[in-house]
């Protein structure tokens, strides 16, 4: 029995096999509406204000700037990693960050996706560059951020040793 695959089929398979795994990764760090964001993380979102503000974590500081009113938002922001951790991880393998609206209870009314358009398997850049917009839901009174992301090592004699680096501000 001959068997005739082609290498643009074995490209799509590996393609779609690639796209299944990055998509588990988005959906661990998507944040379901009703949940609670712990009050250290929760940013206020004043009408007609812009909020300069600092996300430092253990793994990374973003410096951002977030805009407000009745029903859009603005936001930019520079991420950077922290700590030395470029030093032993210098490869991209994922990265995802979320913006999430919250009551003032610090209820989740909703989340969008702010991640920066990064390659994969690519350096880590020194400054990060990220920027979103739209519409704001009613009743948001605040936001919180969350990130998910792996670094790899990209050195032959020591392997390929990968870092989790992740903020997950909510109650269990």
């Amino acid at each position: 029995m001959k068997i005739n695959i082609s290498y643009g089929k074995i490209a799509v398979l590996l393609l779609c096999i690639f796209s299944f795994i990055e998509t588990g990764c988005v959906n661990y760090i998507k944040v379901h509406s009703g949940s609670i964001v712990l009050p250290e993380g929760r940013v206020p979102l004043v009408d007609g204000e812009i909020k300069d503000g600092v996300l430092q974590t253990n793994d990374l500081r973003m410096e951002y700037l977030l805009k407000g009113s009745d029903e859009e938002f603005t936001f930019s922001g520079q991420i950077s990693f922290v700590g030395g951790i470029t030093n032993s991880y210098s490869l991209l393998r994922s990265f995802f960050i979320r913006m999430s609206f919250l009551d003032e209870k610090g209820k989740v009314l909703s989340s969008v996706d702010i991640t920066p358009l990064l390659r994969t398997l690519s350096g880590i850049p020194d400054i990060i560059e990220c920027k979103s917009s739209g519409k704001r839901p009613a009743g948001s009174t605040a936001v919180a951020f969350n990130y998910y992301g792996i670094l790899m090592e990209n050195t032959k004699s020591m392997g390929r040793g990968e870092r989790e680096v992740f903020y997950m501000p909510f109650e269990r």
